[in-house]
């Protein structure tokens, strides 16, 4: 185990956001490595909150494991007072209180019969290899199944899922690696009870509805603890670093290494890291080298050269262009150029109907957009490749697998509208980005 490795493990866990596989992998570091048993004698401290940890976690298990584990804590609190105690024998006893802990959770999730659970979130757009995590065991995550406190959520490569809090608050697991949150119990009283959570590694979206301002929802990395009163905002965690990027509102990061905060509000983002300043910074889109970001139009605001009618009816009058689903059809225009890495932005209306659809690569994914109230509304999409990000209004839109596709199709753009209803578009843009 590499020394910055225990230490973030060592500083996760005297913070209270170690999980049960970080634990174990402590446990066996400190089995193996003398230096590491060394530096834990020398902070003593930790072996009272070892024996707290694993008193806590044992209580709901029988209580047999919890008298087990409390009569090992105070034998092993009485011989490692004795002045003569070798180092050596601390470090293992350490390590062995943390491996009786996590015996005793493993002993209660496979034995004992859990009390049915209060659902904190419900899980909603589970696509891909997603899976709910409870202590060491995992199960398949489903659509509509809810996710309890001290349970966790994982994504594997390329997969996403959301979790909706009761007040409306969303958030998604989504990125080009593995993501894990975990939902936990307040640390102490500051947060919102259960709206605290810690992000392992990978990558976040949040919508934040409007929270106390005596109890801000409350998510921690490795390196960092962004305090929410109500915000949209993505996080993305590394074992080095933590990148919080804010597109509306205000939220605080503070590194948890030397105790800095810096407040971030929309447009701006800061990253937590050893090696980087702690600062607030404006999000500018960086164009790659020797070639300048190329925005341009979707529509000419004449006629649909450029596109193809698939269904319904289209016309472009003063610059809007307007499908009409007909009677028992959809409406359907699709592109004829490809757009595989960029960002569209154009505003959208529907009446008639309260959904709509922005599809990509002949439908292989698309984000149903919904209209809760009349008019026009705002539509960001980010393109990289296979992965999308979007946002109606500021707020985040949630992406669907749809059919199957082939090679001629992959980075067409399509526009869809149910039958009786009326899809209207303007101001569409596409800035081309590096893949």
């Amino acid at each position: 185990m590499e020394r910055e490795r225990f230490d973030d493990l060592l500083a996760r866990y005297e913070e209270g956001l170690a999980s049960c596989e970080e634990l174990a992998e402590l446990a066996t570091g400190l089995d193996l490595s003398a230096a590491f048993r060394r530096e834990l004698v020398a902070r003593n401290r930790i072996e009272t909150g070892l024996h707290e940890w694993s008193a806590t976690r044992a209580v709901a298990a029988r209580p047999s494991v919890r008298a087990a584990a409390e009569r090992h804590a105070r034998s092993r609190r009485r011989e490692l007072s004795h002045p003569r105690a070798p180092q050596w024998r601390m470090g293992l006893a350490l390590a062995a209180l943390i491996t009786l802990a996590l015996l005793g959770v493993r002993h209660f999730y496979s034995v004992e019969p859990a009390m049915p659970a209060l659902s904190i979130a419900t899980l909603e757009s589970v696509t891909g290899t997603v899976s709910v995590m409870r202590g060491s065991l995992r199960e398949p995550a489903r659509n509509g199944s809810g996710l309890s406190g001290g349970e966790g959520l994982l994504t594997e490569k390329g997969a996403r899922a959301s979790m909706r809090f009761a007040d409306g608050t969303t958030i998604a697991l989504s990125g080009d690696s593995v993501s894990r949150v975990w939902l936990r119990a307040p640390a102490n009283s500051a947060g919102t009870p259960w709206k605290q959570m810690t992000l392992d590694v990978g990558r976040l979206e949040a919508s934040v509805a409007p929270q106390p301002l005596s109890a801000p929802m409350i998510i921690n990395t490795a390196h960092s603890e962004i305090k929410i009163l109500g915000t949209q905002f993505t996080l993305e965690a590394t074992s080095s670093m933590a990148r919080v990027e804010v597109r509306e509102g205000r939220v605080q990061m503070k590194r948890t290494g030397d105790g800095k905060a810096v407040e971030v509000g929309g447009g701006f983002f800061a990253v937590a890291s050893r090696d980087v300043e702690l600062a607030s910074r404006p999000i500018t889109a960086v164009p790659f080298a020797g070639t300048p970001a190329v925005s341009r139009s979707l529509f000419n605001g004449r006629d649909l050269s450029g596109w193809n009618i698939l269904r319904g009816a289209w016309k472009v009058e003063n610059g809007v262009v307007t499908g009409n689903g007909l009677e028992g059809k959809f409406a359907r225009i699709e592109s004829t150029d490809s757009f595989i890495s960029g960002d569209l932005v154009c505003k959208l209306r529907v009446t008639g109907s309260r959904v709509a659809e922005v599809q990509f690569g002949g439908y292989r994914t698309f984000f149903p957009v919904h209209w809760e109230t009349p008019g026009w509304k705002e539509l960001q999409v980010r393109v990289r490749g296979t992965e999308f990000l979007g946002t109606l209004d500021g707020k985040p839109l949630q992406l669907v697998q749809g059919g199957s596709g082939d090679e001629h199709t992959l980075g067409l753009l399509t526009f869809y509208a149910t039958a009786h209803s009326t899809l209207e578009i303007k101001d569409a843009h596409w800035t081309d980005s590096k893949p």
